[in-house]
């Protein structure tokens, strides 16, 4: 377990893309029914009618789903790189991490704007 926590490029990719399997399965099997600004993909785009909401809903958790596995299967092939710092590792994962969820959103807002 010590081993984990030097380990910091493997350990945020894989539990960051453990909490997106977790998150999309809960999503898809308690999709919210109705717009609300508390749970669910909420976008302006997503808002704008129920059809583009449900719509969302179900697209978003199923590509979190896929980039989820994306960021496990990440953090096992660089399970062993070291960079030179833990620091540097820290920073790696978090651009990695914020470029998985920034094409994430990419792709959910291109897909409703071409359908809606």
């Amino acid at each position: 377990m010590i081993e984990l926590i030097k380990k910091p490029l493997f350990l945020i990719n894989f539990l960051t893309g453990f909490i997106f399997i977790i998150a999309a399965l809960i999503q898809i099997k308690f999709p919210p029914k109705k717009i609300n600004s508390l749970y669910g993909y909420r976008t302006k785009n997503s808002m704008k009618s129920q059809e583009s909401w449900d719509f969302a809903q179900l697209y978003s958790a199923k590509l979190m789903l896929r980039f989820g596995a994306v960021l496990a299967l990440i953090s096992l092939l660089l399970n062993k790189v070291r960079l030179s710092k833990p620091e540097y590792e820290v920073i790696a994962s978090t651009f990695i991490v914020s470029s998985v969820v920034i094409l994430m959103i990419n792709i959910v807002e291109k897909e409703l704007k071409k359908r809606f």
